[in-house]
């Protein structure tokens, strides 16, 4: 087990967490936490563990391995000064420093006099050299209110690479559709294993759809609309994963899937005027989804629901016999919030 960091988004305060933990336990790491604070977790696992997080998540900035951390930054820096840390790094490389620092003014340090110190240190006790530009190891130290870590970076994820699949550069657009970046976040909060199939009875213009497929899973989409179903083959083809979809028009209230079938469902479910219900109520409306996906969901499965914040999903969920593992709440705008729960039967 090694020590390992992972640099989380601060754009939500709970989610991000959650998907490293989900991939984790969907990878089958074990992993035991050292720290956990907004916008950085610490933790001992096995070092596939950074593999497995690159390649799903979608709010990890970067990650690495810890070569040390104390309560604060002054203490880290006399550590590094006095023990044996940076004794067993590689000869002959190039390096740099990186600060980065949580909490904002609660964090009254100078970013550039950190890293000139840290990189002294390191020029003395290695045979590192600097290289500013194109480095081969990159030091990371990231400063928060509880602890200052220094770990050695191993992966960094560029928020480009979903930017370029923004519902708005897709063949099919429809203004309901998540941003790849939440829906990424749906699918690996189901936990589903590598192979599995996630169905999505509330598929739309596919956007979860595309981001299980891209994951390697297998996906089946449901929509009431003939169009919606029509648009989100066009998406799926679009990103070359086809060959690994199935899409059925159907109302969600009338499920096709056998009792006890289903592993996996994640879903976006209708809400505000850009989704489409067919003019039917709402709450009626998860009421009777959720007895669906209840008898459909096999021993074990899992659901994640988004929904409407207004609806009490939680008690639609207890009715059916459904135990709650997780929720999270998303404000939109001043008359929306969604929630995510991640159900299991």
């Amino acid at each position: 087990m090694k020590k390992l960091f992972f640099r989380l988004s601060m754009e939500h305060r709970t989610l991000p967490i959650s998907e490293v933990l989900a991939i984790l336990e969907s990878e089958g790491c074990s992993y035991e936490i050292t720290l956990n604070y907004p916008g950085l977790l610490v933790l001992k696992s096995e070092p596939r563990t950074l593999e497995s997080v690159k390649k799903r998540s979608a709010y990890v900035k970067y990650g690495g391995y810890v070569l040390h951390y104390a309560n604060n930054i002054n203490t880290l820096i006399d550590d590094l000064r006095k023990k044996f840390i940076l004794e067993d790094l590689p000869s002959d490389k190039t390096f740099c420093v990186r600060v980065d620092k949580l909490g904002g003014k609660e964090i009254p340090v100078n970013s550039v006099s950190i890293e000139r110190k840290i990189g002294a240190i390191i020029v003395k006790k290695t045979n590192l050299h600097v290289d500013l530009e194109k480095p081969d190891i990159r030091f990371n130290v990231i400063i928060s209110p509880e602890a200052s870590v220094l770990g050695v970076e191993s992966f960094r994820i560029r928020r480009r690479i979903f930017e370029k699949r923004r519902p708005s550069k897709r063949p099919f657009f429809h203004p309901s559709t998540l941003h790849p970046v939440l829906a990424k976040a749906l699918v690996n909060l189901s936990r589903a294993r590598r192979g599995s199939i996630i169905v999505d009875p509330f598929c739309g213009a596919g956007g979860i759809l595309i981001e299980a497929a891209l994951l390697g899973y297998h996906v089946v989409g449901c929509d009431v609309l003939s169009e919606m179903a029509h648009g989100a083959k066009l998406n799926l083809k679009h990103f070359n994963i086809w060959s690994s979809s199935n899409l059925i028009v159907s109302d969600s209230e009338k499920l096709v899937f056998r009792e006890k079938s289903i592993d996996y469902i994640v879903t976006d479910t209708p809400y505000g005027r850009l989704s489409t219900t067919k003019g039917k109520d709402l709450d009626k409306l998860m009421e009777k989804f959720v007895a669906r996906i209840a008898r459909a969901l096999r021993k074990g499965g899992r659901a994640v629901i988004m929904v409407d914040s207004r609806i009490n999903i939680e008690q639609i969920i207890a009715r059916n016999n459904l135990k709650i593992l997780e929720k999270h709440l998303i404000r939109v705008h001043r008359s929306l919030t969604r929630k995510i729960v991640v159900a299991e039967v």
